[in-house]
């Protein structure tokens, strides 16, 4: 196949259109070509909400048993790139705290001051168990904190 610039293959500096713009819908000016990337990102964050809102189906109770309950002798390139969006999911989701057995002490937002990490930083900096639940923490006392924060 001959590209545009007459070779059969063409590389970035190549190229007489910028991605962004190709990406965007033809109304908009664009080629309506869907940006991977994007696409992807998109439908990891499906399938950690599948995750974290208790939808029962296959894959999902698949993930809770081999990598949620530690069966996995390590982590698959699908698991480590939906654990690095595990931030912006948790950004993007409300909590319901219920007995707070689920829910993280330091990266769920489900007090009025927000997620303690990013509004506790000083408090956060001296945490030796970051994985702490809710549960825990106010059984624990809560490392002092006033109860509700």
């Amino acid at each position: 196949m001959v590209t545009w610039k007459g070779a059969t293959k063409a590389t970035g500096g190549d190229c007489l259109v910028a991605w962004e713009t190709v990406c965007l819908p033809k109304e908009d000016g664009g080629l309506g070509v869907k940006d991977l990337a994007t696409q992807n990102k998109s439908l990891l964050l499906k399938n950690l909400h599948k995750l974290y809102s208790g939808d029962p189906n296959p894959w999902a109770a698949w993930i809770r048993y081999w990598y949620w309950d530690g069966r996995a002798s390590g982590d698959s390139p699908c698991w480590r790139a939906m654990k690095s969006l595990l931030p912006l999911y948790r950004s993007m989701t409300p909590v319901v705290l219920s007995n707070g057995a689920s829910t993280s002490f330091w990266f769920d937002s489900w007090s009025s001051a927000g997620v303690l990490k990013d509004s506790r930083p000083a408090l956060f900096s001296h945490c030796l168990d970051t994985t702490i639940s809710v549960k825990t923490a106010v059984a624990l006392g809560a490392c002092g904190l006033a109860w509700p924060p």
